[in-house]
């Protein structure tokens, strides 16, 4: 079955960066970084280098590494934003107090820097999931509302 074009507009217009979660959630480095890829990609990719630089540990790399992959990947370096993502979730993997809502961020950014090369209707089930997985955590992001749902229910052809 063909996916429509407007049903393709949903889940990609929902997937965008800076449209789907509210900016009082992220870190202060990712909406730092956010705020420079869409001017300078190339400058955020330092600006995030910088930020790693300075890590003290996991908790201090996760955020500048989310955006990191997010500036790659506006300049089409997928692969570079794929090794990032990679240590993203590494860092997730040794940072103890790591929630469901980070792995839920960087299950976002995979799927914001993916959305291109990936199935339209395999993108909308994953969006789906992943606000699934937001709103059953514990420390659930106060995203899991109307601009999600969106996908929930696109028009059929």
């Amino acid at each position: 079955m063909r996916v429509s074009l407007l049903a393709c507009l949903l889940v990609l217009g929902c997937a965008l960066p800076g449209a789907v979660l509210a900016g009082t959630v992220r870190h202060d480095h990712l909406r730092a970084i956010d705020q420079r890829t869409s001017d300078d990609p190339r400058g955020a990719i330092s600006f995030a280098r910088e930020r790693l630089a300075e890590a003290t540990g996991p908790a201090d790399s996760f955020w500048p590494l989310l955006g990191l992959a997010r500036a790659q990947n506006m300049l089409e370096r997928r692969a570079d934003a794929g090794r990032t993502l990679a240590d993203a979730s590494a860092a997730l993997d040794r940072w103890p107090r790591a929630t469901p809502a980070h792995r839920a961020w960087l299950e976002l950014v995979r799927l914001q820097t993916s959305w291109s090369i990936e199935e339209p209707r395999r993108a909308r089930e994953r969006m789906i999931l992943l606000q699934r997985q937001v709103a059953a955590a514990d420390d659930a992001l106060p995203l899991a509302g109307k601009r999600w749902r969106c996908t929930e229910d696109p028009p059929r052809d």
